[in-house]
């Protein structure tokens, strides 16, 4: 069993839900907005995401929601997190 499968990672954290979630949501989209703005990647630019979780929470991971070209995303973290490029096959 891995630990996406059991949810015993310490860096996963409680389900928010309502408006924590919106707001955390709207806070990275912002964010995620002003690095579209500033690196102005094509879709042939290669990204290194470092810090990725196999926390499943709709706020988790968002730029891999984000991100137009997944293909191009290489993702890397402490914990496994393959359930991400599973999305993209």
């Amino acid at each position: 069993m891995t630990v996406a499968e059991n949810n015993s990672s310490e860096y996963v954290g409680p389900k928010l839900g309502g408006f924590a979630t919106k707001v955390s949501w709207y806070a990275r989209q912002q964010m995620f907005d002003l690095l579209m703005a500033l690196a102005n990647p094509s879709a042939d630019t290669t990204v290194l995401d470092v810090g990725v979780t196999s926390d499943r929470r709709e706020d988790c991971n968002f730029f891999e929601k984000l991100y137009p070209h997944k293909d191009k995303i290489t993702a890397v973290g402490m914990e496994d997190a393959a359930f991400l490029g599973m999305k993209n096959k």
